[in-house]
């Protein structure tokens, strides 16, 4: 027997108190209840939802980014200075991979599912990449005190990540992608 969803917005909606219907059908759905939380306790108020869909990311960034610069920063450092790595070579491997690691395991599950999970990946590693030399870089920007850019390094690091994207689009237009294929964007990370 089909069992039928009960927790959906048209019958909320609809229900006579829909902060009663939240608590008797919609607690199953979710670790944290953000249906019951805008139905119940911000009594279906969007001016309020609009303030902390606002508020919440912004805040949830400022204590990421000062956990980071507290403990993964020094962790880096020690981990460059024990291994006498460059701070060039660090951030390439050790920080770029902490970084890409979610999306690397990511990109390995969408790339065995049949529902277009591929697609989703490219787009993801492309918006990744997009916000992070847009939105990340510029904040760095405005919040060091002075930036001194080793334009040999720079110009390497922009030159390598334009050949990627270039290769990427080579790729789109042939219409496929062999293993032979991907192994180049290894060999030039290597």
């Amino acid at each position: 027997m089909q069992e039928i969803n009960q927790c959906n917005q048209k019958q909320i909606i609809q229900s006579i108190n829909s902060c009663q219907y939240v608590i008797q059908y919609c607690q199953d759905y979710q670790q944290i209840n953000f249906t019951e939380f805008y139905f119940c306790t911000i009594n279906e108020n969007v001016l309020v939802l609009d303030i902390l869909t606002i508020f919440v990311p912004l805040l949830s960034f400022q204590i990421l980014s000062s956990t980071s610069e507290i403990y993964l920063s020094a962790s880096l450092q020690k981990i460059s200075n024990f291994f006498k790595f460059s701070q060039t070579f660090t951030a390439i491997t050790i920080l770029a991979f902490g970084n890409g690691a979610p999306d690397i395991f990511t990109a390995l599950i969408a790339g065995k599912s049949q529902n277009g999970g591929i697609n989703m990946i490219i787009g993801s590693i492309f918006g990744a990449g997009l916000f992070v030399t847009t939105i990340t870089l510029s904040k760095v920007i405005q919040n060091a005190k002075r930036i001194k850019i080793d334009q040999k390094i720079f110009l390497r690091d922009i030159l390598f990540y334009i050949f990627a994207q270039l290769i990427i689009l080579f790729y789109t237009f042939i219409g496929k992608v062999t293993w032979y294929m991907s192994s180049l964007f290894i060999s030039l990370y290597i």
